[in-house]
């Protein structure tokens, strides 16, 4: 599957699946699938007013911090989303201006009558910052429309170096997509998810090779996997699409004409 074609699978699971499950892109360190998803992926879903809420779970050390960093991430949407607002009513629109653009580009927010509520991330930032749920319903109604996920993909880079325990982040992704309904994509290097222990010395294969089994930790991972994740996509670079994508984001008008 090349580039475009799994930006066409990825839009088409945040519009139309009802599996109430994830993705996962994987593939080694180093072959592009943070760069693909920050410059390509989330260009693409964003001209059909689709946000892509990246975070990397790198040195996480718990649930909270990941509720907290989606939380604020969110937030800072609806802030950019004011200040292009504001910006737009000054008229600086009508003159060139890189900023506006890129508040443009990356600050639309999905409008809709109807909000889908993620309670789990709803509880994760009153525990985090020690908040009493007991709010009025008035205050619940703004909670709830501060974190509106409608529309917008959750994105979980780096899962494997994660300081979270991998079945607790699992599981943290099953109540989002099973309970919640939001449309989460995991990026991570499975390989190194993944572990395995050697069998004893006389458990061998044709090749007189000793076998190799999943410990406990992985099968318990590959279970709940299968419970939360419906495909895993396998990520091979396209060097062409990569290096046009590299390009543009200098705005170089030689680099433009070899486009």
């Amino acid at each position: 599957m090349d580039l475009k074609g799994l930006t066409e699978y990825i839009q088409n699971y945040l519009e139309n699946d009802r599996t109430h499950s994830a993705l996962m892109l994987t593939g080694p360190w180093g072959c592009g699938k943070s760069f693909y998803v920050k410059n390509m992926l989330a260009e693409e879903l964003s001209k059909s007013n689709h946000d892509t809420i990246i975070i990397s779970l790198y040195g996480v050390k718990t649930i909270a911090e990941l509720n907290r960093s989606l939380y604020l991430e969110l937030r800072a949407r609806k802030a950019i989303k004011k200040i292009s607002a504001k910006i737009t009513k000054t008229r600086q629109s009508k003159q060139p201006n890189k900023i506006l653009s890129w508040f443009k580009r990356h600050g639309r927010e999905v409008i809709s009558s109807t909000f889908l509520i993620s309670k789990t991330i709803i509880k994760g930032v009153a525990g985090f910052f020690h908040v009493s749920v007991e709010l009025s319903e008035k205050d619940m109604e703004k909670l709830f429309a501060s974190i509106n996920l409608d529309g917008k993909l959750i994105v979980l880079e780096d899962v494997e170096r994660s300081s979270i325990d991998i079945i607790e982040i699992m599981g943290y992704v099953n109540n989002l997509v099973e309970q919640d309904g939001v449309k989460v994509l995991l990026v991570a290097n499975e390989d190194e998810i993944k572990k395995y222990e050697k069998k004893s010395e006389t458990e061998k294969n044709e090749q007189g090779e000793t076998s190799k089994d999943l410990t406990e930790k992985s099968k318990e991972y590959v279970r709940i996997k299968e419970k939360t994740v419906s495909d895993t996509i396998y990520f091979h670079a396209d060097l062409v699409a990569s290096i046009e994508s590299i390009l543009r984001l200098f705005e170089n008008a030689y680099f433009d004409g070899a486009l």
